[in-house]
């Protein structure tokens, strides 16, 4: 088994683009991991190394639009998962466990749910499953004020991107806000703002809030039934207690309205918000490494 800690930078060719990844480790025992909004595949450079000393071969990608090579033209959400099947194409492997936050968390929900037997197990970092999740908002309404930022994304997209890449102290606002008492160390906070000003990217990552919620496109209206699918493969949930995006109260009646044919576990980590994989990296890091040494023992395949 081999165990090389050391992160590494490569270009991965993705249905034609460009994409920049960070890997650690090798093998074919693929843990890719998604990165969300606002946010860069930077944020799993404390979870890649750990991955890697376990024996896995760890890859964070930057998401489709993230980045100025593939920021240019229309892309949706059907696009983002796309990618995760053309990145594993292009890495060789037929199959790979998936592990996502934010943004990330949703897009790996979706891959799993549309071609499982691709997806060895799933761990969805302060994202519920996110088909129950609209019945589980509604059932306490309350649950929905922390979500109000979606609907000012939607009335007012081009305004709001054009704040956000002009005034990235917006950005960190929404940091403070959804991870109370975090701070992001200064020089990665001014590599964020750098990726997130490139030409293009702000307007990618609106794009995608817009795109969730268009139900009078075919393609969105697929999403949300394929959101609806049971869950085949083994999943794991992770919720910060102190999330100021989700609610981690969010969580238990989701996963509890959520059909599972594997296995599905929540994990709440108290006194945690939404970056809580860089709040408590090691407390995720061992929940991660747990669940991929379950799913593992248990061949990771999809569940009739």
């Amino acid at each position: 088994m081999h165990s090389d800690a050391t992160t590494a930078c490569e270009e991965l060719d993705v249905r034609g683009a460009r994409v920049t990844a960070d890997v650690a480790g090798r093998g074919d025992d693929v843990v890719l991991c998604l990165h969300g909004f606002p946010d860069t595949r930077r944020t799993f450079r404390a979870l890649l190394p750990t991955l890697a000393r376990a024996g896995h071969r760890a890859v964070a990608p930057t998401l489709r639009g993230y980045e100025p090579a593939t920021a240019r033209g229309a892309a949706d959400v059907t696009d983002l998962v796309d990618d995760v099947f053309a990145t594993l194409d292009a890495l060789g492997v037929a199959r790979a466990h998936l592990v996502g936050h934010d943004w990330g968390a949703i897009v790996a929900q979706l891959a799993a749910a549309r071609e499982p037997a691709r997806v060895r197990s799933l761990v969805s970092l302060a994202i519920p499953p996110l088909g129950a999740l609209p019945a589980a908002l509604a059932r306490r309404p309350t649950r929905l004020l922390p979500l109000a930022y979606i609907l000012g994304f939607q009335l007012r997209a081009r305004s709001v991107r054009a704040l956000l890449a002009r005034d990235m102290g917006a950005v960190d606002a929404l940091w403070r806000r959804w991870s109370p008492g975090y701070e992001l160390p200064d020089a990665e906070r001014r590599a964020l703002h750098a990726a997130l000003a490139a030409p293009g990217v702000m307007a990618a990552g609106v794009g995608y809030y817009r795109d969730l919620v268009a139900l009078w496109r075919p393609r969105t209206r697929a999403l949300h039934a394929l959101s609806r699918r049971p869950v085949r493969v083994p999943a794991l949930y992770l919720a910060g207690g102190r999330d100021g995006c989700v609610p981690a109260s969010a969580f238990g009646p989701a996963l509890a309205a959520t059909r599972f044919t594997g296995a599905g576990e929540l994990q709440t980590l108290a006194g945690a918000g939404h970056f809580l994989h860089l709040e408590q990296p090691e407390a995720v890091a061992r929940a991660v490494l747990a669940h991929l040494a379950r799913a593992g023992q248990g061949g990771g395949a999809p569940l009739p």
